[in-house]
């Protein structure tokens, strides 16, 4: 911050010789009346006697002007204008959005590990599903041949059951290849099972016919 001395003190027009912005200078003495209001906020376009009103009045008030500099971003704010949302916004929403951005972009580079994490979970999850289907579909498979007519007609009908439970998982586009794969594998399962029921009960005709 810089303190003009009365050298180094652009000269400044008279109070009275400032035509206008009667609403400022009202503004400005009520300020000086009751210092409570806590000071006056001047915007505008450039050429509107801002900054020489602000240095007239401070020739008819005690103390020194205090000229401080300008921050980059104000510097920007005056040279460019407000910002683009701004401009095609309402200034309440357009500061809420800023406001939500700064807070959200935050959280969302906190969250990005937890979704690395969250892929691989939902593919070993997808993938178990499938998994489990084709552990239950080899145990079957591995115990065809010493199964009774009754066991197998339970399998049967397990595979058949596990065919539409299949069909009914509701699986991502990535996964579909998998599930079809594996509905192909139970429907070879259940055709051995049904060849192996028919042998079993041709087996005591084709004894009875040899007899």
């Amino acid at each position: 911050m810089s303190i003009a001395t009365g050298a180094a003190r652009p000269t400044a027009f008279p109070w009275s010789a400032v035509i206008g912005q009667e609403r400022l200078k009202l503004a400005l003495l009520l300020c000086a009346i009751d210092p409570s209001i806590g000071g006056v906020l001047v915007r505008g376009p450039r050429g509107v006697a801002k900054t020489t009103l602000a240095r007239a009045f401070a020739e008819l008030l005690p103390g020194r002007f205090v000229e401080l500099p300008l921050h980059d971003q104000a510097r920007r704010y005056l040279k460019s204008g407000p910002p683009w949302l701004e401009r095609v916004m309402p200034f309440w929403a357009a500061g809420l959005l800023d406001r939500t951005v700064l807070v959200v972009l935050p959280m969302l580079t906190l969250l990005l590990p937890f979704f690395g994490l969250v892929v691989p979970v939902m593919a070993r999850h997808h993938r178990g599903r499938i998994a489990r289907s084709y552990a239950e579909l080899r145990a079957c498979d591995q115990q065809r041949d010493g199964l009774t007519l009754h066991d197998l007609d339970q399998r049967i009908a397990r595979m058949r059951e596990l065919d539409h439970e299949v069909t009914r998982l509701n699986l991502p586009t990535l996964y579909l290849g998998e599930m079809y794969n594996l509905k192909i594998h139970i429907d070879m399962v259940l055709r051995r099972l049904e060849e192996r029921r028919t042998a079993l009960v041709a087996g005591p005709a084709s004894r009875s016919a040899g007899a």
